[in-house]
């Protein structure tokens, strides 16, 4: 149940703070603990919201009903995730991957490159695309 007048009283004390007053003068005024009212400041919910919020979407699917979901739909399947390696995740920035596309476009075009003939390879290994 929601206690509506805790609820005011830290609504009142976040107003009291966005006015220029400091936060140990907001505990003491409105009677809220430190921790509440710092964490509210900071986006979090109270209990009741969080709670209801998750009343909404009902308990978890279980494993059996998610695997059923994917058999019965061909086009949805489960892939393994794979780390990628540091000097990978560093070495790649915006403005290259965005040059790469209309470069790999252009290259297609100019030698008539079928998707079937084309082949993805790294460091790790070579790969075939379809």
């Amino acid at each position: 149940m929601v206690d509506f007048d805790r609820e005011r009283r830290i609504q009142d004390a976040k107003d009291f703070i966005a006015e220029g007053n400091s936060e140990a003068l907001a505990n003491v005024r409105f009677e809220i603990p430190q921790s509440t009212l710092s964490h509210r400041l900071h986006g979090s919910k109270s209990r009741s919201e969080a709670q209801s919020n998750a009343q909404i979407c009902g308990r978890a699917p279980a494993k059996k009903q998610v695997n059923r979901f994917i058999e019965r739909h061909d086009k949805i399947y489960t892939k393994k995730e794979r780390v990628m390696p540091r000097e990978r995740l560093e070495a790649r920035n915006r403005d290259d991957v965005h040059e790469f596309f209309p470069l790999l476009a252009q290259i297609r075009a100019k030698y008539n490159i079928q998707p079937e003939n084309e082949y993805n390879m790294d460091e790790t290994g070579v790969q075939e695309g379809e």
